[in-house]
C-alpha cells in the first residue's frame, strides 16, 4: 500500500483527488452496507437499482459508468473488467495494461479521465442518493471532459507547452488575433469569434449558433467557423486564440482528442494546412473574454450573426 500511495501522491492531480484515490485504496469508501448502517436505506445501487451498491459497480458496471467509458476516447468496455479489490481499480487506473508500451503523454491523458470520471461518478451517486438527482451519460462525461483538461492545464509546464500563451497579452504580435470561445449546454452550442486588433480594440465579430453533444466538439466547431471566415475574408496572417488547452494540444500534436471528433478535426487540419501563416494558440479564459461573453449572450438569445464593433460594446461590457 505504501509503494501505491507513493505513486498517487506524485500525481499531478488535486489534493482532493489525491485522497479519494488512497479512501478507494482502502476500501473506506462508503458503499451498500455502509450506507445502510448510516442511512438504513437500500444496498442496490441508487442510480440504476439492478445490483449491489458498490465501488466495482458504481466505477465499471453500472450503465451510467458503462456509457461513459465507451464514449471515451479509448471505447472501453468496462462491464468485461473485474477486479479483486478496489485497491486493483486504482492500480488499473496507474498501469493500464491495455496501453502497455504508451508514451507519458497517453498514460497521463488515460489517468486524468479515469480519475475524473471516478470523481464524477461518485459525485453523481452522492446527489442521486440526497437529492434524487437521476444522472445522464452525456452530463457526466461533458463533466469529465472538462476536469481533465482543467488538470492538463494547470500542471502544463510552460517550457513543454508548444502553441500555449500563459499571458493573455502574449498573442498580440503585430497580426490580428481572432478570440474564439463557446457556450454549451443540452446539446445546444453557440460560438463567439471576435476579431481583435489588441487587448483593448476590438473591430468586429462573428457569432454562430448550432447543436453539439458535447464541449469539446463546441470548442472544435468553434475553430472551423473561425478558419473559414479566415478563407472567406482572405486573412492569410492571423493568430486564433482559444481557452480549450485539450483541441490546441491535440492540433499541434495532429492527434484528435476524441475519436468520435476524429472527422471534423482532420477537416480542421486541413484547413489549417492550407493557411500556414493561421496560428492555433491558447490562451487562458481572461484572454478570450469578449468572445466568452459573446458566445453567452448568443447562447441565451439563440442570435447568429456579424457584429460591428459598436455592436460589441454592450454585448462585452455584461
Amino acid at each position: 500500500m505504501d509503494q501505491i500511495w507513493l505513486r498517487i501522491w506524485k500525481l499531478q492531480i488535486t489534493e482532493r483527488l489525491k485522497m479519494f484515490l488512497w479512501k478507494l485504496c482502502r476500501d473506506i469508501i462508503p458503499f451498500g452496507n455502509r450506507l445502510q448502517r448510516i442511512f438504513g436505506n437500500s444496498t442496490r445501487c441508487v442510480i440504476c437499482g439492478e445490483a449491489e451498491d458498490s465501488a466495482l459497480h458504481l466505477f465499471f458496471k453500472c450503465p451510467l459508468a458503462k456509457a461513459v467509458w465507451f464514449a471515451s476516447r479509448w471505447a472501453i468496455r468496462s462491464d468485461t473488467l473485474n477486479f479483486g479489490a478496489p485497491r486493483d481499480m486504482v492500480v488499473w487506473l496507474l498501469s493500464p495494461e491495455f496501453l502497455q508500451g504508451a508514451d507519458a503523454e497517453v498514460l497521463g491523458e488515460f489517468l486524468r479521465f479515469g480519475v475524473c470520471l471516478f470523481d464524477a461518478l461518485w459525485t453523481a451517486h452522492n446527489r442521486a442518493f440526497h437529492d434524487q438527482i437521476s444522472p445522464t451519460w452525456r452530463g457526466v462525461l461533458a463533466k469529465v471532459t472538462s476536469a481533465a483538461a482543467y488538470l492538463h492545464s494547470a500542471w502544463e509546464s510552460p517550457t513543454n507547452a508548444g502553441g500555449l500563451q500563459h499571458n493573455p497579452a502574449a498573442i498580440y504580435t503585430g497580426n490580428s488575433v481572432l478570440l474564439v470561445d463557446a457556450a454549451f449546454k443540452d446539446l445546444r452550442a453557440a460560438a463567439g469569434i471576435v476579431v481583435a486588433i489588441s487587448e483593448d480594440n476590438l473591430s468586429e465579430a462573428m457569432a454562430v449558433c448550432y447543436e453539439a453533444n458535447q464541449p469539446l466538439e463546441a470548442e472544435l466547431v468553434v475553430l472551423v467557423n473561425a478558419v473559414k471566415w479566415c478563407t472567406m475574408r482572405g486573412w492569410n496572417r492571423m493568430v486564433i486564440a482559444s481557452d480549450c488547452q485539450l483541441l490546441v494540444h491535440g492540433l499541434h500534436a495532429r492527434r484528435a482528442p476524441d475519436w468520435r471528433l476524429a472527422g471534423a478535426f482532420w477537416q480542421l487540419v486541413e484547413m489549417l494546412d492550407a493557411l500556414p501563416d493561421v496560428k492555433i494558440e491558447w490562451t487562458p479564459r481572461a484572454g478570450v473574454l469578449a468572445a466568452h461573453k459573446l458566445a453567452k449572450w448568443a447562447f441565451s438569445n439563440s442570435v447568429s450573426g456579424l457584429f460591428s464593433a459598436e455592436d460589441l460594446v454592450p454585448l462585452v461590457a455584461m
